[in-house]
């Protein structure tokens, strides 16, 4: 098998992978969720919730359901910073990185 064709296949396999695993959870988030999910995305994958601004809310309690919702389905976890208890970090999951790349790739292939 060529370079070439190892390429393809891998790609073939990541867009099935992610469109499968995309398809598992849309039905279970709101289009805000989703924008909360690509603008982590853009950060690096690591956030703090009191960056709530970042992601247009204006508050911690109107940010808190759209995190929840992409937690319920394991797009993002919630670590505390082992120095300081009281400080937590939302982190981006894998699963959440191969669904973004997807949703990417989807935009891509529809604008040409």
């Amino acid at each position: 098998m060529s370079e070439d064709e190892k390429h393809g296949r891998y790609t073939s396999w990541l867009s099935d992978e992610g469109k499968a695993q995309h398809d598992a959870v849309d039905r279970q988030l709101t289009p805000r969720s989703w924008k909360v999910l690509e603008d982590g995305v853009k950060l690096g994958g690591s956030f703090s919730p009191s960056a709530y601004e970042l992601f247009g809310f204006n508050s911690l309690e109107a940010f808190r359901p759209s995190a929840k919702a992409l937690e319920n389905v394991h797009l993002v976890t919630s670590v505390r910073d082992e120095s300081d208890k009281r400080r937590m970090s939302i982190v981006i999951t894998p699963k959440a990185f191969l669904i973004s790349h997807y949703r990417e790739s989807s935009k891509e292939t529809r604008r040409h």
